[in-house]
């Protein structure tokens, strides 16, 4: 048996639309999954969709607000109506503002908190019952080096780094149920998020990159990859785990922190997805 193929199963992505989470998609669909697409931006799904069944696969599309904790009992209704039971979640949608702690308001802080941790954990809490009742499932949050050492956005960061912590208690909480929950945290990733910042500064990414150890910045692939591997049987005994994907910025001495919000507000780079 391949343990790194998906044949038969189904995941879920948030945040599908673009970015890691296209990537991710098409890897797992690449792998053998049907994938439960979720975004707020429809039309992106569309395209999303096309990507997953091209690999020979189903695709289910919610185009969803993932703050709207009261739709998602439905939503997950609706994938097990279309795929079948759950397998995998992959949470990876997420929004920042940008403010450093002095400047940000409650209203902005508060929005970064729940795209960043509320929606994760009532999606957790949707898909969990489902694989409990299996005994068998795996879980991937996406959180940010952000939730690691410091590259602006105080809000951004400090959710991240409570999904690192709910990530591990609910490793330890479930782990005996058959259920693993495991998260990576993305360097800087060359997606469309980057896209009005690089209007304005065509070379910004091209400096990010001298200063990784790696010396470039990371592609939508390379976290997939990484996300593949934990929701795999290849990592049966991994839970409870943040893997950096990051080219070494996390190992080395350098600090971006600097570059990554001159000029933008205070913006970090590090984990723009």
């Amino acid at each position: 048996m391949d343990v790194l193929r998906f044949d038969g199963r189904v995941s879920v992505v948030t945040g599908a639309a673009s970015g890691i989470g296209l990537a991710t998609a098409a890897r797992l669909a690449e792998l053998g999954s049907d994938v439960a697409l979720i975004d707020r931006d429809g039309a992106g799904l569309i395209a999303a969709a096309k990507v997953v069944e091209a690999a020979g696969v189903r695709a289910c599309t919610l185009t969803l607000d993932l703050i709207d904790a009261d739709a998602l009992p439905a939503a997950v209704q609706e994938i097990n109506r279309q795929l079948g039971s759950i397998d995998h979640l992959v949470n990876n949608a997420a929004s920042l503002s940008g403010d450093a702690l002095l400047e940000v308001s409650l209203q902005s802080w508060e929005a970064d908190v729940r795209a960043a941790l509320t929606a994760p954990e009532q999606m957790m809490k949707a898909v969990l019952p489902q694989l409990l009742r299996a005994g068998r499932g795996s879980i991937v949050n996406v959180l940010s080096v952000n939730a690691l050492r410091h590259f602006g956005n105080d809000a951004y960061s400090a959710a991240k780094a409570g999904l690192e912590a709910l990530t591990r208690s609910t490793a330890v909480r479930y782990a005996r149920a058959g259920v693993r929950c495991n998260a990576v945290a993305p360097g800087t990733i060359a997606t469309p998020n980057w896209r009005e910042r690089l209007a304005s500064e065509p070379e910004f990414l091209a400096a990010v990159a001298r200063s990784y150890p790696m010396g470039r910045v990371g592609e939508p692939s390379d976290v997939a990859a990484a996300i593949a591997f934990l929701l795999s049987p290849a990592s049966a005994w991994i839970t409870g785990v943040t893997l950096p994907v990051d080219g070494g910025l996390t190992a080395s001495g350098g600090e971006l922190a600097d570059l990554l919000t001159a000029g933008a507000g205070g913006v970090p780079g590090a984990a723009r997805a």
